[in-house]
């Protein structure tokens, strides 16, 4: 089979250009400040990821799953959470893999709400001790804004959604077992390496995986209620009060909408289809998606 250079040529050149140009993006900033700071370790080690980087930024999903690693790494980089720096390579991947997809369809039911809350900060400003800080802080809201609006119609596929779901799943368990066996060995309150935002992570887990165990059968249902009992112990063993309250009263109000749903959905149809009804009310995928999904 003869393959005509010529046909190839031009859109392998603009791909070509676009690794090229990022390529000088990434490594000029790192380049200044290692001449500012000097050749730390980390710094050195720095250039060794960015390759590894580029590479990913093609793949969407793997970048999902870094950003959801970095999520668990209690350290900053120049005053940003790892999260955060993850998370806008993962909004670089988002532009260079997910070209077909137009801005209307980046609308969100949470946009509203979303947009309220960012105005009920604002008068937090008013007395700010350093405000141009509280300023550029804001950069969390935005790449909260972006992934909200951007990860429900880049995972659409049950496929995908379920990965990225395991994924998350696996790095808190990972956690809570460094959390118990800290909690063991000095008996004061842990967190492991995630540091203090375990506690939100291990609560959404526990909710999630609650959800698995009520919607399952068999060896399934008992393995997902074993992983619950494991985030359970190890959000107690952190000793946060907070979390405990928001935790307990989210599981309550999910369980009261199982059993007492005024349409009866959870009796009539049973525990996965009401699931099913459930995430059609809350998520713009399709219902034929979910179907498979929870299937």
């Amino acid at each position: 089979m003869i393959v005509s250079f010529e046909k190839i040529s031009p859109s392998a050149s603009a791909e070509f250009g676009r690794i090229v140009l990022l390529c000088v993006l990434l490594v000029l900033p790192f380049t200044f400040l290692v001449n500012i700071i000097g050749k730390e370790t980390y710094i050195v080690a720095v250039f060794g990821v960015i390759p590894i980087l580029l590479l990913l930024l093609f793949s969407l999903q793997t970048m999902m799953y870094v950003m959801i690693g970095s999520l668990f790494i209690h350290a900053l980089f120049y005053y940003v959470a790892p999260g955060a720096w993850c998370a806008g390579l993962f909004l670089m991947s988002f532009v260079l893999t997910q070209r077909e997809i137009h801005l209307d369809e980046l609308r969100n039911p949470l946009s509203a709400a979303f947009l309220i809350y960012c105005m009920t900060i604002i008068p937090s400003f008013i007395n700010a001790a350093a405000p141009l800080t509280n300023v550029a802080l804001l950069h969390n809201l935005f790449i909260l804004a972006a992934l909200i609006h951007i990860i429900p119609v880049s995972f659409v596929r049950p496929e995908s959604i379920r990965k990225s779901l395991y994924a998350y799943l696996l790095f808190i368990l990972l956690n809570s077992f460094t959390v118990i066996v800290q909690a063991l060995v000095t008996g004061k309150r842990a967190f492991g390496f995630a540091g203090i935002m375990f506690v939100d992570y291990a609560g959404t887990g526990l909710i999630v995986v609650t959800i698995f165990a009520l919607t399952s059968k068999g060896t399934r249902s008992f393995l997902f209620s074993l992983l619950a009992g494991i985030f359970l112990t190890a959000l107690l063993l952190t000793q946060t009060r907070g979390a405990w309250l928001v935790t307990g009263l989210t599981l309550t109000l999910m369980l009261l909408y199982f059993f007492f749903s005024r349409q009866g959905v959870w009796h009539q149809q049973g525990n996965r289809q009401a699931l099913v009804d459930l995430g059609n009310r809350a998520s713009p995928c399709p219902s034929a998606s979910l179907a498979e999904f929870w299937r």
